[in-house]
């Protein structure tokens, strides 16, 4: 029969009693002896909140972070590495020199402290490169690869104009080469550069129809006849080139002059007020000898984006006029795109009954 091996009796001059036990438990901080200062993070040094730890003890002010402790390197982070009551006080990379160089407009800097980290102070860096007559990327080279430098500018190439390329000079983008539209004059030369060469043109022998128009009437349509013709050759002028015309000021010696303000005919307007009076240009009129006849004739409806106004719109312009004072009516319009046309008529203004 087994027994165990602490009944076994050896035969001879001593008996023995052989029994297993376990290792003892190792201190709850085997980094420091039994019945010292406690080490919570195992970086040397006691923590403050330990009762064993003695006043002249050198003492972690950081018992969970075994970064910080008495002796530790003071870093630029915020936290006072080496416990010595300062904060980022003698960080080694403190004043070093930093940044990206001296050439073209960079600038070194120094290393400060800030924030809980590294600063370059001072120190200025590379910049995308602009036509300033400046080196800004700093790569030794000025003005150099600036986007649209070498691109096509100016208005056309028609007639007189031309267009130029995109240089930097003296520090500024410039258009080198281009020629833009000039006033045109007659000289065989398309100088406004719209096509046609001289097309200069003029209104003359302007009419008011109907000769006299009586405040009270009731009437809704008024006309001016002109005939356009052209400066340079003395031949009439294109109708089809003239754009909508408008009522651009009425005068009499009782009123003065009243200037109209130019209307606006555009579509994304809704909240504008239609103040001008416009031509129907579709009821607009061409005679053979090159007269044309402005027609207004729309009631205006106080929107911007319709051309309109008639007869009524103009009385309510002339009612205070005296009774058979000459009035001065003047429209203007766009010629080709850039020319101002304008011209009077006169029409005699009556103010008693209704004819």
């Amino acid at each position: 029969m087994d027994r165990p091996i602490d009944d076994i009796s050896l035969t001879g001059a001593v008996t023995t009693q052989v029994s297993f036990q376990p290792d003892p438990k190792p201190p709850p901080d085997a980094t420091c002896p039994p019945g010292t200062c406690n080490d919570l993070d195992g970086d040397g040094y006691g923590s403050p909140a330990d009762p064993l730890c003695r006043a002249g003890d050198a003492l972690d002010c950081a018992p969970g972070d075994v970064t910080v402790h008495p002796g530790a390197v003071e870093v630029c982070d915020g936290v006072d590495n080496n416990c010595d009551g300062r904060v980022d006080d003698i960080d080694p990379d403190l004043g070093a020199v930093c940044g990206a160089g001296e050439r073209g407009e960079c600038r070194l800097g120094v290393l400060v402290c800030a924030g809980g980290a590294l600063v370059c102070e001072g120190s200025v860096d590379p910049l995308p490169e602009v036509c300033d007559g400046l080196d800004n990327d700093c790569d030794g080279n000025v003005d150099e690869g600036i986007p649209g430098v070498g691109t096509r500018c100016g208005v056309s190439d028609i007639g007189a104009c031309q267009t130029g390329v995109v240089r930097c000079a003296d520090g500024e983008l410039v258009c080198a080469g281009r020629i833009d539209p000039a006033p045109e004059v007659c000289d065989g030369i398309d100088n406004d550069c719209d096509g046609v060469a001289d097309d200069l043109v003029f209104g003359q022998s302007t009419s008011f129809s109907p000769a006299s128009i009586n405040v009270n009437s009731m009437g809704s349509t008024f006309s001016i006849s002109t005939q356009l013709t052209n400066t340079c050759t003395g031949l009439p002028g294109d109708d089809w080139r003239l754009g909508t015309v408008h009522i651009s000021r009425v005068e009499t010696p009782s009123l003065g002059s009243i200037v109209l303000p130019e209307p606006r005919l555009d579509p994304g307007c809704d909240s504008a007020t239609q103040d001008g009076i416009w031509e129907d240009r579709p009821s607009r009129g061409v005679s053979g000898n090159g007269v044309i006849t402005f027609r207004f004739n729309q009631p205006s409806d106080g929107r911007c984006d319709t051309a309109d106004g008639n007869r009524q719109d103009l009385i309510a312009i002339l009612a205070g006029a005296v009774d058979r004072e000459i009035a001065t009516v003047c429209y203007a319009g766009i010629y080709a795109g850039d020319l101002r046309v304008e011209d009077c008529a006169m029409v005699e203004i009556r103010s008693r009954g209704t004819r």
